[in-house]
């Protein structure tokens, strides 16, 4: 369930979701439901993920420094964009401008387009992507962070909601 400080972090943040869901062709609500499972909507949230750092980054970036190989390996910000992620994208920046949510949904619905245009019209594909950068499948034909999609669909449906309700309040 959605809380009321998610709800009025949104509308701080409204008109820049807003301007990436136009720019980028994804829906309000879907961007909004990623926030809400990537960072429960705190600006400042980082992960850094070690494992990722030694099965990825190292191997390929050995001769990189230290902290350069751990911001790589790190998700920063309000969609939780990884280092690598937006470096590969063309971000320029230092990852830790992703904190800024103008930078880190920017970047976070430039991966989500991207996924969109390999996987088309798959919603659900496209966000266990996101997290899980494939929509890998189990034995049962469950996506492997199945948990994680339905969150985000859940979280989105909630906020298609709020979205509505100001709507109507606004006529």
């Amino acid at each position: 369930m959605i809380s009321q400080r998610w709800i009025s972090t949104y509308e701080q943040l409204k008109d820049i979701i807003a301007i990436n869901s136009s720019m980028f062709s994804i829906p309000i609500e879907i961007i909004c439901g990623i926030i809400s499972q990537e960072s429960s909507w705190k600006t400042n949230a980082t992960r850094y993920e070690k494992e990722f750092q030694k099965k990825y980054i190292d191997t390929k970036y050995s001769n990189f420094s230290e902290k350069w190989r751990r911001d790589m390996a790190t998700s920063w910000g309000l969609m939780q964009v990884m280092g690598i992620v937006a470096l590969e994208l063309g971000f320029k920046g230092e990852p830790i401008l992703l904190l800024n949510p103008k930078f880190g949904i920017e970047w976070g619905c430039r991966k989500l387009a991207s996924l969109m245009r390999k996987y088309k019209s798959s919603l659900k594909d496209i966000i266990a992507s996101y997290n899980a950068g494939s929509p890998r499948r189990d034995k049962n034909g469950n996506y492997v962070n199945q948990y994680y999609v339905n969150k985000v669909l859940e979280y989105a449906k909630e906020f298609s909601d709020v979205i509505n309700k100001n709507k109507e309040a606004i006529k």
